[in-house]
């Protein structure tokens, strides 16, 4: 995949941990729809961004704890897990698909959450109104970050509804291409080669480097 630009990288990078930072607690906003939640989530990124911005400077770890304590609750890893596993996840029990999915997670956390030191100002980022009523199966949310030359990038939030009746994200689009897509076509022949534990294990040991 064609790398973006380098001044582009570290709001695409940014915009990946909003998606991991769509944690407001699940009470709630649990009867709302996903626009409010994505809304509600950058708000809450900024104030905890503004209370923590000295802190982040001197120890980068901050922002990886803070993505990683605030994670779960909100995104659903194992439907995002099976979507980027495809069909050679198909035989897979629901502990490998539980253990790859968590697996997948950290990795991510630990790559983006130094992302989240991009954003300063709420005004970065403009949710578009919602077209229609929202699809438990597949809504999305389009917002668009705002580039330090000014121009705008598109990013796009996908959510689902669980049979819990909570909303939840399971996938980001970043002009167009979207986060499970770009690693299911990494992860997915991997595993048909060489099984899904032996990936999820490449992944917790930091030897399987995913592009983005």
């Amino acid at each position: 995949m064609t790398q973006p630009e380098p001044t582009r990288r570290p709001w695409i990078a940014a915009a990946l941990a909003l998606f991991a930072l769509m944690m407001v607690p699940v009470a709630a906003y649990a009867e709302d729809d996903p626009a409010n939640i994505v809304r509600g989530a950058a708000d809450r990124l900024i104030e905890q961004l503004d209370a923590q911005r000295e802190q982040l400077k001197a120890n980068p770890d901050i922002a990886r704890r803070l993505v990683r304590d605030e994670l779960l609750p909100i995104m659903d890893t194992v439907f995002s897990a099976r979507l980027i596993l495809g069909r050679a996840g198909r035989n897979a029990t629901d502990k490998q698909v539980e253990d790859f999915a968590e697996a997948l997670s950290t990795s991510l956390i630990d790559r983006y959450a130094t992302g989240v030191v991009e954003y300063r100002d709420g005004d970065q980022m403009e949710v578009l109104p919602t077209r229609g009523d929202p699809n438990p199966r597949m809504t999305r949310v389009r917002t668009r970050v705002q580039l330090p030359d000014g121009k705008h990038l598109p990013v796009d939030y996908v959510f689902h509804k669980t049979d819990g009746g909570d909303w939840k994200a399971f996938d980001v689009i970043v002009e167009g291409i979207s986060y499970v897509t770009t690693f299911r076509s990494q992860i997915m022949p991997q595993v048909e080669a060489s099984g899904i534990e032996a990936v999820t294990a490449r992944l917790r040991s930091g030897e399987l480097a995913l592009e983005e």
